[in-house]
């Protein structure tokens, strides 16, 4: 447990420290934008206590995190200062979204 609470400790305070991740926003933009990458450090440390991902996948996707957030915080950095907020919960909802189910089956393809 002390284990994850320091990979936990140290993975938001990588976040805290990048300044790429907001350098592009005004400070009422980064905050959602930090505050969501926070929860997800949060979800991948349930995981990894649970056992469900190695600290080698939880480095990976802490990774893949930094990016998106660097992402993000590029993309709202793009509108005006009073946009900005807004474009980052939209950019958040956009990642957020559920992968679209294929259907498989006859009876389901001509349900559509």
């Amino acid at each position: 447990m002390a284990i994850i609470e320091s990979s936990r400790r140290r993975a938001v305070e990588s976040l805290l420290e990048d300044e790429a991740i907001t350098a592009d926003l005004i400070d009422e933009a980064a905050c959602p934008l930090l505050d969501w990458g926070i929860a997800q450090v949060d979800r991948l440390a349930e995981r990894e206590e649970d056992d469900e991902i190695s600290p080698q996948q939880l480095e990976h996707r802490l990774t893949a995190l930094r990016r998106k957030m660097k992402y993000i915080g590029r993309k709202a950095g793009e509108v005006p200062p009073e946009a900005q907020a807004e474009r980052v919960r939209a950019l958040i909802a956009e990642i957020e979204l559920p992968a679209p189910v294929e259907q498989t089956s006859e009876t389901d393809k001509n349900d559509v």
